[in-house]
Order: C-alpha cells, then structure tokens, then sequence
C-alpha cells in the first residue's frame, strides 16, 4: 500500500512539474508588463537621446564652437500669433560675418529685440542662432535635463528584462533599496534636474536684459 503511495506521489509530483514548465514557455507568462517596459523604455532612450542632440547643437551655437560668427543688426520684428499682435517672436536684419565674408539682408532671427540692437549671432544648419553666456546657459538646462530621461529609459529596459520568468533576480537587483548604483543614478538623475533648474534661472534673468 505504501508503495502505491510513493508511486502516487512521484506520478503527481512530475506532473505538477510538467505543469510548471509548460506554463514557463507560455508567452503570457512575459505579460503586458514586458511589453510595456520594453516599449516605454525604448521610447524614453529614443526621447533623451533626440532631446541631447539638439542641446548639444544648440549649445554649440550658443557657444560660438560651431558655425560662421558674426553680427546681425535687428531692423524689424513681428508676431507670428494674429491673436496677440502685440507678441514678437521673431526679428530680422543684416548679418555681417567677422570674417568679412558673408553680408546677407533680411537675415531671421527668432525671439523678441530691439529696433536696432547689435546681436552676436552664429550662422549653421540654414539658420541664425543667437549665442552668449545667457544663451549657453539656457541650452544647458535642457542637457541636464535630458540625461536623467536617457536613465530612466535604460532603466526601464532593465525591468523589463526583469519581468521575464529568468529575470526575477535582475529585477530585484534593480531596485533602489537593493542596490547602491542605482540609488547613486537616481540622486545624480536628481541633481542634473536641480542643475538643469539653476541654468534655466540665470537663463531667464539673462534673456530679461538682452536688447
């Protein structure tokens, strides 16, 4: 009788294992929570890294590392909003290169100025960018502020592969109270934010006094 016990026994036990690796390879065991990580992660990369691009190029501009420098002399703006004509948004001019080569009339240039004003400017990409301390420091806001998305996506990748049946460890690591590193990524995601803040203040107080 024992022995049809024990027989018993092990019969159920293999078939509760057979159950249990069955349901292993279901797809479903992946779930929805896979899928979204896995695509808001990614999209969440795609957006740090697409966002740095344009920080990086704009503060290239700003800091007169890139392009052909020179001066543009405002003499029009208007609004391009009919409901608020009152609003510039943009500005245009004579550009004059500092190398003496370039002149250009009616050169565009956006934000609002005076009549008159001298701006130094950069010309790249087909455009005029306005360029000076104020300007660095405000396209650097943007740049700190990018780099804790482009973390938050890896991070989110990381999880996803962590909702996988072979990714409970990983994704326990993952966590913050686990793990020291990602704590130390989190407090500098922080900082770049606080960062990215104080270069957006001493952006506006710069831009409140350019002509």
């Amino acid at each position: 009788m024992s022995g049809m016990n024990k027989s018993a026994r092990a019969s159920g036990q293999q078939a509760r294992a057979r159950t249990a690796a069955a349901a292993r390879r279901q797809p479903q065991d992946w779930g929805m929570g896979f899928l979204a990580l896995l695509v808001l992660g990614a999209a969440t990369i795609a957006l740090g890294v697409l966002g740095g691009r344009a920080a990086v190029s704009a503060f290239s501009y700003a800091a007169r590392m890139s392009g052909r420098p020179g001066e543009l002399t405002v003499e029009r703006c208007w609004g391009d909003n009919p409901s608020k004509p009152g609003l510039i948004t943009s500005c245009a001019g004579s550009f004059h290169s500092d190398d003496g080569r370039t002149v250009t009339a009616d050169s565009p240039i956006s934000g609002a100025h005076h009549i008159g004003a001298v701006l130094p400017v950069d010309y790249g990409d087909g455009g005029f960018h306005n360029t000076g301390l104020t300007y660095a420091v405000g396209d650097l806001a943007g740049l700190f502020a990018v780099i804790p998305v482009g973390v938050l996506g890896l991070w989110l990748l990381c999880l996803a592969v962590g909702t996988t049946p072979a990714g409970g460890r990983l994704r326990a690591g993952l966590m913050p109270a686990n793990n020291k590193a990602v704590r130390c990524l989190l407090w500098a995601g922080i900082g770049c934010l606080l960062a990215a803040g104080a270069c957006l203040l001493v952006g506006v107080v710069g831009w409140a006094t350019t002509p």
